[in-house]
């Protein structure tokens, strides 16, 4: 069960990140987070990332 403090953090392949607080059933917005990593740049001809690419992305 959830309770007044609790924290939630969800990410996404695009790289958004929102961080939320959830309170008596309402959530609120505490950080909204985003980067452009172009993680997509960094594909090879089998669909692996390169070094680089993963190093944008961390």
């Amino acid at each position: 069960m959830l309770n007044a403090s609790s924290l939630y953090a969800a990410g996404s392949n695009s790289f958004h990140m929102l961080v939320v607080r959830e309170s008596a059933g309402s959530i609120k917005t505490l950080a909204r987070i985003k980067r452009k990593v172009r993680l997509a740049a960094g594909l090879d001809r089998d669909n692996r990332l390169s070094q680089e690419a993963m190093q944008r992305g961390w």
